[in-house]
């Protein structure tokens, strides 16, 4: 009996260290990780490597899964390159996971941008119609007006 219960709380011991350890090295992957982030949204302010920022996005979406907020950064990457199509696509995936975001009217005009780039007015005017229903921030209203017009 003695000999089973002090097998028992030597195992218990082994679990809480190895615990312990795993905790620690995912504690220290998220800080990694967020400094990651941290300087993939710098880079996108300073214009840096694009391909380097979407491969980290795309490193950190394969360690959390997608996200709006990594879906967001790597909007704002190509639309910092003005790379619409990819905008326009980013933004449609972002639609179609995340339903909730399509009444984000800073969003849907941000998306309506592409579109009109794109060369798909009617759609572009469509979204626009939609966040005006919503209601947009004074900040985007003259950028609305661009497409309304």
């Amino acid at each position: 009996n003695n000999y089973y219960l002090l097998g028992v709380i030597s195992l218990i011991c082994v679990l809480l260290a190895y615990s312990g350890f795993e905790g620690k090295k995912q504690i220290e992957q998220r800080k990694k990780d967020y400094s990651t982030y941290v300087n993939v949204m710098e880079s996108i302010s300073k214009k840096e490597d694009l391909d380097t920022i979407i491969k980290n996005i795309e490193n950190l979406e394969s360690n959390y899964g997608e996200s709006d907020q990594l879906t967001i950064a790597k909007i704002e990457a190509y639309a910092a390159w003005n790379e619409t199509k990819k905008v326009q696509s980013e933004f449609e995936n972002l639609f179609n996971e995340n339903k909730h975001l399509t009444n984000n009217s800073t969003l849907l005009v941000l998306y309506s941008e592409a579109l009109y780039t794109n060369g798909e007015k009617d759609k572009a005017k469509e979204v626009i119609s939609k966040a005006s229903q919503i209601g947009i921030s004074d900040e985007y209203k003259q950028r609305a007006d661009v497409i309304m017009n």
